[in-house]
């Protein structure tokens, strides 16, 4: 069961990104000012970054500059928090680790 769920998350993961979504979750990054909606695409664009051809996506759409933003913008540490896993998790293969948030806010999840 447990394997089934996993092929068919991964199936919407891939399928999302074959439909040209990720392009218009960061269109409604920079131009949403909603913390709740900001907060959607963060968690939505994390997980999204668990197939690396996404994370691709995101890092050439600058996705984790848009995401920078907003943390630096915001006073809502519940938002930080999401935002810096977001971040995280898309930039795990990469080396921008200097230009990620260093709190605490991951060892909450």
């Amino acid at each position: 069961m447990i394997n089934y769920l996993q092929k068919y998350i991964e199936q919407n993961i891939v399928s999302i990104r074959e439909l040209g979504l990720i392009p218009k979750l960061i269109k409604l990054l920079i131009s949403n000012k909603n913390e709740g909606v900001l907060r959607e695409i963060a968690l939505c664009l994390k997980n999204l970054a668990m197939n690396s051809e996404n994370c691709q996506i995101i890092r050439k759409l600058n996705g984790v500059e848009y995401l920078l933003q907003i943390y630096n913008s915001t006073k809502s540490e519940s938002l930080k928090k999401i935002i810096t896993f977001a971040i995280r998790t898309i930039t795990k293969n990469v080396k921008v680790e200097n230009a990620i948030p260093t709190s605490d806010h991951l060892n909450d999840f």
